[in-house]
């Protein structure tokens, strides 16, 4: 069906309360929007999310757009906390979070960047799961240079289950440690009951970090428990995947990268590793910065070494040897002009 969803709507609305001065005019048949933007003014900000989608795909948003606010953003979402199409609230607090540390969004004068998971719900229910983001603002972004991210020194997971036996917790666990632990020694996953869930089904996230504190992550949501430990190979699988990237971020949070990358301060070159690949979503995110900030990326291989793929027989996982790439840019040295000076 053509027109607006309705988290399309729900999102234009969280924008409209992070703003001040914003319209936003939709048409009668919901195919046509037009947006006048206004002043990011940040602030306490409570929202209820539309329970189509995860709050995740609503805190991508806010990340991406809280640090250039006038105040603090302290932003209360209600709604679900995982789903099919976006990442769950665990890799948003284990992954996302630190990577906006590394991008230079650090705390301020009152406030430090966090997440809080204050409770967990899926599918469309009455009792829906509520997280607190808070992020500091900043005045400039420091040119980038992230080129290495170090080696995994350990793997950390939740497994959350709803009106399920704990048994398939078990299941999962052992599954994924099965393929995880031939590589790295320290793993350990969590186990959660979620109380606010409408019908049985489970998921989990599964995060690496290095000695250098860069993190990825990978999550599922699936609601036939026979599939508990198919399902946890095939997390194990996927995160060894990205690991073997070499990027300094996960594929889902590229886009967070260059976006940061394009708004530093412009009197040094900044530069990162991103992986062996590109997102497809990554690269359509890259030509939308060129068309509205003018900024173009160079983009080449760290070293060059022939492209193949070969398969371990011993955790049967596909190990890509492609070269990491790099991408550089110059900024636009966006400042801050609303945040108030002492």
């Amino acid at each position: 069906m053509p027109g607006l969803r309705d988290y399309e709507v729900s999102l234009l609305k969280l924008v409209d309360k992070l703003t001040n001065g914003s319209k936003v005019v939709i048409n009668e048949t919901g195919t046509a929007v037009t947006f006048t933007p206004g002043q990011l003014t940040g602030g306490k900000i409570s929202h209820d999310c539309a329970t189509s989608r995860s709050v995740v795909y609503f805190l991508e948003i806010a990340a991406a757009l809280a640090p250039f606010c006038k105040e603090a953003v302290i932003l209360q979402l209600r709604g679900i906390t995982h789903d099919e199409n976006d990442h769950s609230v665990d890799i948003f607090r284990s992954v996302t979070v630190p990577l906006l540390q590394k991008l230079g969004v650090e705390k301020d004068e009152t406030t430090s960047l966090s997440f809080k998971v204050v409770s967990r719900g899926y599918g469309e229910t009455e009792n829906m799961g509520s997280v607190i983001f808070t992020c500091p603002v900043v005045k400039h972004l420091v040119p980038l240079d992230l080129a290495k991210e170090g080696l995994v020194n350990r793997i950390r997971g939740v497994f959350w289950s709803a009106q399920m036996n704990r048994e398939f917790s078990t299941r999962f666990v052992e599954a994924a440690r099965s393929v995880l632990n031939k590589c790295v020694a320290d793993v350990w996953v969590y186990t959660e009951n979620v109380r606010n869930s409408s019908k049985p089904a489970f998921g989990a996230s599964l995060m690496s970090e290095t000695h250098l504190g860069f993190f990825k992550g990978v999550s599922i949501v699936c609601e036939d428990p026979s599939q508990a430990e198919k399902l946890g190979k095939q997390m194990a699988k996927r995160l060894m995947k990205e690991i073997d990237a070499n990027g300094i971020c996960d594929s889902s949070n590229q886009w967070l990268v260059c976006l940061f990358m394009a708004l530093a301060q412009d009197h040094k070159i900044s530069s990162c590793v991103l992986g062996n690949d590109l997102s497809d979503y990554t690269v359509e995110f890259m030509r939308n910065i060129q068309k509205f900030l003018l900024v173009r990326f160079k983009i080449s291989r760290v070293e060059n070494r022939e492209d193949e793929s070969t398969e371990d027989e011993d955790i049967n996982v596909v190990v890509c040897k492609k070269s990491p790439i790099r991408l550089e840019c110059i900024g636009i040295n966006m400042t801050n002009t609303a945040r108030k000076s002492l």
